[in-house]
């Protein structure tokens, strides 16, 4: 919807697609039963990843390259959190759904700043 509207461009929308693919990814492999997005967002922003149980265990080959690669891209859409673990948690954000309805909010547009820039910087963009 946001890409349908202009709200965001075509790289925009495919390098919110690849963070939220890795969010789903990673939350997934963090834990079956307490591996959510926001639980992950919140774990890596917060310096640590505990294993289900809180025991640590052997890191996976390449796991701490992809976690620093997504705790990169995730510092820098940090200011839109809630909106990037929405769309990753496969829920309609209510930002989306005032976008399909063009009810947006100056909050809103604020947001979209917000993802804009940190999408574009997570692309090299800026």
């Amino acid at each position: 919807m946001l890409l349908a509207r202009d709200l965001i461009d075509k790289t925009q929308f495919d390098t919110l697609g690849v963070i939220t693919a890795w969010l789903q990814q990673a939350a997934r492999a963090w834990g079956s039963k307490d591996g959510s997005v926001a639980g992950l967002w919140a774990a890596i922003a917060g310096g640590l990843i505990a294993t289900y149980g809180g025991r640590p265990t052997a890191t996976p080959t390449g796991s701490d390259q992809a976690r620093y690669r997504l705790a990169r891209a995730l510092g820098k859409l940090d200011g839109c959190r809630t909106l990037v673990v929405e769309i990753a948690e496969g829920r309609a954000p209510p930002l989306v759904i005032r976008a399909a309805e063009r009810t947006l909010t100056m909050a809103d547009v604020d947001m979209l700043a917000r993802l804009r820039d940190g999408l574009d910087r997570v692309a090299l963009r800026r």
